[in-house]
């Protein structure tokens, strides 16, 4: 989870604390683009290492794609439970 953290968590928030004013905010059609962004790029580092671990499940398991996608996904319900209730 280290690298997908890294480029869709870490680089982006430190360049944008480095490179923004103190309270800057985009505003108008520009605010609507940074709100998707943001958006995008938090699912991206939830999905990516839930891809991972599941591909990973399959190959090492041997056992179907499905399989390997309901099994991450029922491990990682209660990690989200937690990430919603805690972290957002």
């Amino acid at each position: 989870m280290t690298l997908p953290m890294t480029i869709t968590m870490w680089v982006p928030e430190t360049i944008y604390f480095f490179a923004a004013p103190a309270g800057w905010s985009p505003t108008g059609r520009w605010g609507v683009v940074w709100l998707v962004y943001n958006i995008l790029r938090q699912a991206a580092g939830i999905v990516w290492p839930l891809a991972l671990v599941g591909r990973g499940i399959a190959a090492s398991e041997r056992v179907s794609g499905l399989a390997a996608a309901l099994v991450t996904t029922i491990a990682f319900l209660p990690t989200g439970a937690l990430m919603a209730i805690f972290i957002r």
